[in-house]
């Protein structure tokens, strides 16, 4: 049956309603994630910084242990490495060598991929090591909070002071940009301190750019060289010009942000020291969202985070001795509106599926005959077509033609006999006499004389003539 336009455009519309009813469209959701409790640390542990390596090993710094802590992928702690005292800060140099800030013995203390250690102490003498970072050549750098300076080691084993003067009071977190500027958040001074790779301090960021409500803390550096300063409250954003570009809320309350991380999309993890049981994400266009509550046993008092290959977030955990996770579920994105082709009888519609998002079955029904068609499965590909399908429209096989019918010959017609016209009237007459005679009889003579006649087509018998009159005497036949 053909269906009119108005029938198929009835179905196309049926049908891609039908495929939103049978949620054939992945529809934008949320980001929802998992926290695992991914391992404990010994009792009393209180690990301050965590760092991770390219084979997915985790270490801690255990603040009252004086201890780094070596976790494998599975949550197992495969070792155990001896520190200076009360470590803070941990780092990786891209050779395996593991660092740690000592805070209460001024020193640092470097792990080879061995095992072996060594303890550095930087020439003069500096006080309280508290953060580490490391740039690309692996020069290790870290800030000294009671001496207001920064200290740089060398892979060669030398430590020296960094800065040429001084940098604001009690500089926590570092952070290395491309450039090989080296920045410092000075918690007391409600500053930033950048330095160039000269040592030379070269610009200082007010509070009013570092952030209203003061304290710098954590610090971070995205792939576009913007510094993230975490202050009591805020997170501040600012570009490698020195400018203020973004200023991110963490609550009304007072979080105190005491770690910081980014993920590969931008978005802005802190562990809040002050919520005890709280991690928040905060995207680029500034929306937040947190893990943990008041009643969570995954942790509580979160120190120092860190991002592993996979875009896991490993969280240390001073106040419950742990590790915990946090592994994002990817939210499906926003699909392309489904298209729809009416056709006879059915209709059918086209669904993609958006960033992220994955096509789930669905039904479509025809709008005249209800069967049911099942869309096809999100797991087969469609299949790609032949290159020579691609450049050539496939050739239309040949429809069968009726045969027309033969034009039927006109019947043949038998040639008259050449008489004479004066002599077929009186043969003719003489036949019409014998059959009035006889009774319409032939007599044998004319029926062996009609057998060898030859056959010719039947033609309509001729009208009968009236008899003729008794009184007329018949008309005799010529001798001839």
């Amino acid at each position: 049956m053909r269906m009119s336009k108005k029938n198929s455009l009835i179905a196309t519309a049926a049908a891609a309603l039908l495929a939103v009813g049978a949620g054939a469209l992945p529809a934008a959701a949320s980001a929802a994630a998992t926290t695992t409790n991914f391992a404990n640390l010994p009792s009393g542990a209180s690990p301050w910084g965590i760092a991770i390596d390219s084979s997915g090993n985790v270490y801690t710094a255990n603040a009252a242990l004086d201890t780094v802590s070596k976790i494998d992928s599975s949550g197992t702690i495969v070792a155990t490495y001896p520190t200076g005292d009360n470590p803070h800060g941990i780092a990786i140099d891209s050779a395996g060598n593991i660092y740690t800030a000592n805070y209460s013995s001024n020193d640092v203390t470097r792990i080879a991929a061995d095992g072996s250690t060594t303890t550095i102490a930087p020439t003069p003498a500096q006080l309280n090591p508290y953060a580490i970072a490391i740039d690309s050549s692996n020069n290790v750098y870290v800030t000294n909070e009671g001496s207001r300076s920064v200290t740089k080691i060398t892979t060669g084993g030398s430590a020296t002071k960094f800065n040429s003067t001084n940098t604001g009071v009690t500089p926590r977190g570092i952070a290395i940009d491309s450039s090989g500027n080296v920045f410092t958040a000075n918690y007391s001074l409600n500053t930033v301190s950048k330095i160039n790779s000269s040592g030379v301090i070269v610009a200082t960021y007010p509070q009013a750019t570092v952030g209203a409500y003061g304290q710098p803390e954590a610090l971070a550096i995205d792939s576009s060289d913007n510094l993230y300063v975490t202050t009591f409250v805020t997170v501040s954003k600012i570009n490698s010009s020195g400018t203020l570009v973004a200023t991110y809320n963490l609550g009304s309350a007072t979080p105190s942000p005491g770690g910081i991380a980014l993920d590969s999309a931008g978005n802005i993890y802190t562990s809040n020291s002050s919520f005890r049981t709280v991690i928040t994400k905060t995207t680029q266009a500034g929306a937040s969202s947190t893990y943990g509550s008041s009643s969570s046993s995954l942790w509580t008092s979160p120190g120092g985070i860190a991002f592993n290959s996979s875009g896991v977030l490993f969280v240390a955990n001073q106040g419950t001795n742990n590790v915990s996770t946090i592994a994002e579920l990817a939210a499906p994105g926003t699909p392309p509106a489904p298209t729809a082709v009416a056709g006879d009888g059915s209709a059918t519609v086209t669904v993609s599926a958006g960033a992220g998002g994955a096509l789930r079955p669905a039904t479509l029904v025809t709008a005249c005959t209800g069967r049911a068609i099942p869309a096809p499965s999100p797991a087969r590909q469609p299949h790609a077509p032949s290159p020579a399908s691609q450049t050539a429209p496939p050739t239309p096989s040949p429809q069968r033609q009726p045969t027309p019918p033969a034009p039927r010959a006109p019947p043949q017609r038998q040639a008259r006999s050449a008489q004479p016209p004066r002599a077929l009237h009186q043969a003719r007459r003489r036949r019409q006499l014998q059959l009035l005679a006889t009774g319409r009889q032939r007599s044998p003579s004319a029926q062996a004389a009609a057998a060898h006649r030859p056959a010719t087509p039947s033609r309509p018998a001729p009208a009968a003539k009236p008899a003729p009159s008794p009184a007329r005497p018949a008309h005799a036949p010529s001798p001839a």
